[in-house]
């Protein structure tokens, strides 16, 4: 990931992401660009993507993966989850077709070069948005997965599942992840 020194408007940002092939995330003026997934992460993204759309349809629910863009309102921030679940409602509202609003699960595939990001900075603005649940990272180099849950006094607590037989639950959607489906046929790259 790399990133841009000047200081820039949403304006700047979205005409930079129209007129660009690459993806770019937006910080509070920063212009961030985004890097390819490796094997491990296109695999882990796939059967996650799959997962999720089996299992959440409309009307009550939109699967995001990869492409679709979150904003966060203080810092203004946009940014690109590897996937998302958000819950319809008669109050969800669209204000640009290619940003997702209101997710209420995020979920991450942690690579060598975003993963401080993902683990720092990134889950720090996801924490802004009022309608998130659950922020779940996974790992690509290793069978773990961690999942924060938001309680009601607004603070997260984190829990970590490894191995192929452990199971993930999502509370805010009532479904749990087998990590032997997740990581089913993702062969991991030597250290």
């Amino acid at each position: 990931m790399s990133t841009t020194t000047a200081r820039h408007t949403v304006e700047e940002y979205f005409e930079v992401e129209l007129a660009s092939e690459l993806r770019h995330e937006y910080v509070d003026g920063e212009i961030l660009e985004m890097v390819g997934g490796s094997t491990p992460h296109n695999d882990i993204t796939g059967n996650l993507y799959l997962m999720l759309k089996s299992n959440f349809r409309k009307p009550k629910f939109r699967v995001c993966c990869g492409n679709s863009r979150m904003h966060v309102p203080v810092p203004v921030a946009y940014l690109y989850p590897d996937a998302a679940v958000v819950k319809l409602t008669g109050e969800s509202i669209v204000r640009r077709l290619d940003t997702v609003p209101d997710p209420a699960v995020l979920f991450e595939i942690l690579s060598p070069s975003t993963e401080k990001f993902d683990r720092g900075r990134k889950f720090e603005l996801y924490q802004q948005i009022a309608s998130l649940e659950e922020y779940v990272l996974i790992s690509q180099k290793a069978i773990s997965v961690e999942r924060f849950t938001r309680r009601e006094d607004g603070t997260w607590e984190q829990e970590q599942f490894h191995g192929r037989d452990a199971i993930v639950p999502l509370t805010s959607l009532d479904w749990s992840i087998a990590l032997s489906e997740l990581y089913e046929d993702v062969e991991f790259l030597p250290e």
